[in-house]
């Protein structure tokens, strides 16, 4: 079974979670997977803040 659908992009909004947690974090998808539901959404949170201040940024040298 793929993660992918039939447009090839990732239908779990966890895997991008993870994703940039491993690349910004160095936090391993299966660390990422065994956190707690609050853990777990305390980080995406965190993730969700840190895009918001990078795309406010890019915006600001435009």
């Amino acid at each position: 079974m793929s993660a992918k659908n039939d447009e090839g992009e990732y239908e779990n909004p966890e895997f991008w979670y993870a994703y940039f947690a491993l690349h910004r974090f160095h936090l391993l998808p299966s660390q990422f997977a065994n956190l707690s539901p609050r853990e777990k959404a305390i980080l995406m949170a965190f993730i969700d803040e840190a895009l918001k201040q990078e795309e406010k940024a890019q915006r600001k040298y435009k």
